[in-house]
């Protein structure tokens, strides 16, 4: 007597990561999940659009849907640094500068868990 003959099949596979997995990847690409411990991109692309002996306008590009606020340091080597933070506005009019005074602005990503990027 012959044995029987057995046929090998593959378990049944699960439907759920067909779908799941091309829905993570393209959130992940959008930036809409943010890997624990995961901090902004830094802005790029800062430009003083509008300069006056008291006051510059400064803009900036950011990749990252991600950061919903920014920092802006304002520092001169004779004062303290000023540290003003702005929310959903990739633009910041910075006032009261003293005319022929040599400053340095940076630009710091955030998001709203108090998770910061690096300055630019």
């Amino acid at each position: 007597m012959k044995p029987a003959a057995r046929e090998a099949r593959l378990p049944p596979r699960s439907p759920g990561l067909r779908w799941a997995l091309p829905l993570l990847l393209l959130l992940l690409r959008l930036g809409q999940i943010l890997c624990a411990g995961g901090r902004p991109s830094p802005v790029f692309d800062i430009k003083a659009v509008s300069i006056s002996p008291t006051n510059v306008i400064l803009t900036w590009k950011s990749n990252d849907t991600a950061a919903s606020e920014y920092k802006y340091v304002v520092k001169h080597k004779m004062e303290n640094e000023k540290t003003i933070t702005v929310v959903h506005q990739p633009w910041c009019n910075i006032t009261g500068l003293r005319p022929a005074t040599s400053y340095v602005f940076s630009i710091t990503p955030g998001i709203g868990n108090e998770t910061w990027g690096d300055p630019r």
